[in-house]
């Protein structure tokens, strides 16, 4: 057997193998995305709201994935930033879970946002400083044209008992821009 059909066997004997999947190729979070609100839950199952901030007028976030970068901005009566790199798996299903890892973070952002919910628990600040440590298996959903992802930062929601109790799972409602 001379080398061309030892070239020819390999590649028909390699191919026999090869298959066409229904895999997701695309990135759903490429571009700029503006947080419309904070919405807390008991848990990631988010069967009932129990807090919401809306963002409107008092604070505008975007938050912006290019490749496997993301960066973050926070302006209101105090500004913050982020950047770095996101990892996520995405099976096809449009919720799971995402990290933001090697970041820089910006200065601390804490706002005084009025819950908007059921409970209407009052005025409590609301922290938009990005922390590496909440920034790890953050839950998401991507329901087009709108995607939730757990909030970065260390706000669990109020700490009134007759709302979170600083226990909730916030998530931020984005809306790609």
């Amino acid at each position: 057997m001379n080398l061309k059909n030892l070239v020819i066997f390999l590649i028909v004997f390699s191919g026999c193998g090869l298959r066409i999947t229904n895999e997701q190729g695309e990135n759903i979070f490429l571009g700029s995305w503006k947080l419309e609100s904070i919405i807390c839950y008991e848990n990631t199952e988010r069967s009932a709201i129990i807090e919401k901030y809306n963002t409107d007028s008092v604070v505008d976030i975007v938050l912006k994935f290019s490749g496997n970068i993301f960066e973050y901005s926070a302006n209101g009566s105090c500004t913050t930033s982020a950047y770095g790199r996101y990892k996520t798996e995405f099976n096809g299903d449009a919720i799971d879970y995402m990290d933001l890892f090697n970041m820089i973070t910006g200065s601390t952002c804490d706002i005084s946002m009025t819950d908007a919910g059921p409970n209407l628990v009052g005025t409590f600040p609301v922290s938009f400083t990005v922390l590496p440590i909440e920034a790890t298996n953050l839950y998401w959903i991507y329901n087009p044209p709108s995607l939730e992802l757990q909030f970065p930062t260390s706000f669990k929601g109020s700490s009134s008992v007759g709302g979170c109790n600083g226990v909730c799972v916030c998530m931020g409602d984005y809306t790609k821009i």
